[in-house]
């Protein structure tokens, strides 16, 4: 039978563009072909889908400005009636002109006889005040822009940056989420992902539903996990890294041209990963629905296979593939731990540093670490497929990939 998985947030609506068979999804490709094995592509991307970016502290905004596109609530702090009109005359006299953007170099160096430039102004302004403009400005590259014209600026610039980005990192934290099967039937969900009046709500929508065994589209109710990964229903979700890329390397061109000799401070601003996923601090999967989680070191195959929230060869992707895919119909493998009802199917997860989940859950003592029990279950699922010598075959392909 062959049975393909794709990956769902069913409540938020959510999908991936792409489906795999179970021998993929969980141990990679390769390994049958003769060509070595490569990492699960569906692993990895769960990954990202799930791990939430460190924000430092000397990175965040003062408490008293708003983020970007809500300058509605910016006075939450009782600023007074006369701040808020300086504040929008510096908009509308610095940032609605698209600051510096044609050329901000040449407008930088034009300054009037007494060598001031035209921007002092702007520049003099209160630290409070300059953050608060620039979390009025929409357009990121018009933040770069700015940030040219001395160095002050580029100063309060590179945390604008740094609390940009991660917005787009961990779109799937929170969410509930599974890996469905190419044949899941009606009505068959992971227990306690809907509510019976969430059942209900769902067979009042209409969709176009494909059915398997006539070969054809017909309008129904989405009753069957699949269904959630239907245009109809769900929306593609977007890859976080290439939403990333398109956003950077603008920026990084920008800035690369500013200056041939020396770096300019704001392209660090832009080495995203290595700065919101540090390596030197250890990461854990989280399960907030059951309140479990598992540690990095635990379910490495050797420490130094540890990049962040990233694993190379078996990391917290595969543990979860193997604890999330739902199908009604029988696996093309043999199922030792019953992944294909999976006990964690419809659950929500995070990955984070085991520093942040301490400071957020101290004095909660309802949280379990499980690692060794996954470590255990990993082993039955991943010798069943490679052999009893399984971790020493995945440590010497892994190494030599490195």
């Amino acid at each position: 039978m062959d049975q393909k998985f794709k990956l769902v947030a069913p409540r938020a609506r959510l999908t991936e563009d792409y489906s795999n068979p179970i021998e993929d999804i969980l141990f990679g490709s390769g390994w049958d072909r003769g060509i070595g094995i490569k990492s699960s592509y569906t692993a990895e991307r769960l990954v990202d889908l799930l791990a939430v970016p460190v924000v430092h502290k000397d990175d965040r905004k003062p408490a008293s400005v708003e983020p970007r596109n809500t300058p509605q609530n910016y006075c939450s702090h009782n600023q007074d009636q006369s701040r808020d009109l300086l504040v929008a005359e510096a908009i509308k006299h610095e940032a609605s002109v698209k600051i510096l953007k044609s050329n901000p170099l040449k407008e930088a160096n034009q300054g009037d006889q007494t060598g001031r430039f035209r921007s002092a102004a702007l520049s003099n302004l209160p630290t409070e005040l300059l953050l608060v403009i620039m979390g009025y400005i929409e357009d990121i590259e018009d933040i770069v822009s700015l940030a040219l014209v001395n160095e002050r600026l580029c100063s309060i610039a590179q945390g604008e940056l740094q609390s940009y980005f991660p917005q787009y990192f961990a779109p799937w934290a929170n969410e509930n989420i599974a890996c469905v099967g190419d044949y899941s039937a009606e009505h068959d969900f992971p227990p306690g992902l809907f509510s019976d009046a969430e059942l209900e709500a769902l067979q009042h929508e209409e969709i176009a539903i494909f059915i398997e065994e006539e070969a054809e589209w017909k309008i129904g109710s989405p009753n069957r996990l699949g269904d959630f990964t239907y245009p109809g229903v769900s929306h593609i979700q977007e890859r976080p890294m290439e939403i990333l890329s398109s956003k950077t390397w603008p920026l990084r061109d920008c800035l690369g041209s500013v200056s041939d000799s020396s770096p300019n401070p704001l392209i660090k601003s832009c080495d995203i990963y290595r700065d919101y996923f540090p390596r030197d601090q250890p990461w854990v999967l989280r399960n907030p629905t059951t309140k479990e989680f598992v540690r990095a070191e635990a379910i490495a195959l050797k420490p130094e296979f540890i990049k962040g929230p990233h694993i190379v060869g078996l990391g917290f992707g595969e543990v979860l593939l193997s604890r999330i895919s739902w199908t009604s119909a029988a696996l093309d493998i043999e199922d030792t731990a019953d992944i294909g009802r999976g006990i964690w199917a419809g659950h929500r997860f995070d990955i984070t540093t085991l520093t942040r989940h301490e400071r957020k859950t101290t004095g909660d003592a309802e949280w379990t670490d499980v690692s060794d029990e996954v470590v255990t279950e990993i082993a039955i699922i991943w010798e069943s497929y490679f052999g009893a010598d399984w971790r020493e075959t995945l440590c010497r392909v892994f190494e030599t990939q490195m």
